[in-house]
């Protein structure tokens, strides 16, 4: 919503168009004005990601955007990639504007999903203590393949005694062969936005290769372990609350252990 209080201010109406489900955008108020919730036209598409080109196209015909904002994405999103074959301009959110737009936020965004899981109307996150695995298959994970990143994660959660929970599609599921049990894995429906801040409120530790992920684990007080060699978010590094692990497993795991017994005392770097 603070990128839709800045299109007002130039002028513009702004469409969000989100491929994560949310149950009531509204719900989830921030700082921005209220003619910034009004204003918004929001659009939430699923579907295959080869389907998603096409289905933005239509949005931009429907509503007839005139510039595209990327939202911690690079030049293989689809929106960007539509964005550029219609010769419309296209901006992409760095770490910094993120973590700022995340930090105005998600506040807003756990106080709500707090107060639906008190009436029963979003699960609670599990009582006990979890790992958090946050690596949807889409775009496909190009630093390890996706059995060997079910065997590590598998292994991580048996080496530290720690359920590792992933939360994924029906589409991803299947196509992992994650249709059955997997303990100490528990593989879960993807989340609405509002249950997913939630879920990641209450993990002991998050693991991750998105940028955007280690932004909010960041802010909400969680630490972090990226599969990554290096980050866009150095910063998250720097003030103690992400550690690079690579795709190597050993590292990963060295990593995960001194994560998983870190107290969130940084301050937020986005602030």
């Amino acid at each position: 919503m603070v990128l839709a209080g800045e299109a007002l201010r130039a002028g513009k109406r702004p469409v969000l168009i989100s491929t994560l489900p949310s149950r009531d955008p509204a719900r989830y108020k921030s700082s921005a004005p209220q003619a910034a919730w009004e204003s918004v036209i929001f659009r939430e598409i699923g579907g295959p990601r080869a389907k998603l080109p096409a289905a933005i196209a239509g949005i931009c015909d429907a509503d007839a955007i005139e510039s595209i904002t990327v939202f911690g994405s690079g030049p293989d999103c689809p929106a960007w990639q539509v964005g550029v074959a219609r010769s419309l301009p296209v901006t992409r959110v760095g770490a910094r504007d993120t973590g700022r737009i995340l930090t105005a936020e998600l506040p807003a965004v756990l106080d709500a999903a707090r107060e639906d899981a008190g009436q029963g109307l979003i699960e609670q996150p599990p009582e006990t203590s979890y790992i958090l695995a946050e690596f949807p298959t889409y775009p496909r994970l190009r630093f390890m393949g996706a059995g060997r990143l079910v065997s590590t994660l598998i292994e991580v959660a048996e080496a530290h005694e720690l359920p590792v929970v992933w939360p994924l599609t029906q589409v991803e599921r299947r196509k992992l062969g994650l249709t059955g049990s997997f303990a100490p894995l528990e593989c879960v429906e993807r989340p609405e936005i509002g249950s997913w801040t939630l879920m990641a409120s209450g993990a002991r530790l998050i693991i991750t290769h998105i940028t955007s992920v280690q932004i909010a684990a960041c802010i909400l007080g969680i630490p972090c372990v990226s599969a990554l060699q290096k980050t866009e978010a150095p910063e998250t590094v720097q003030v103690g609350a992400n550690l690079l692990a690579g795709a190597n497993i050993a590292q990963l795991h060295l990593c995960v252990g001194i994560m998983a017994r870190k107290l969130s005392r940084w301050s937020n770097p986005y602030k």
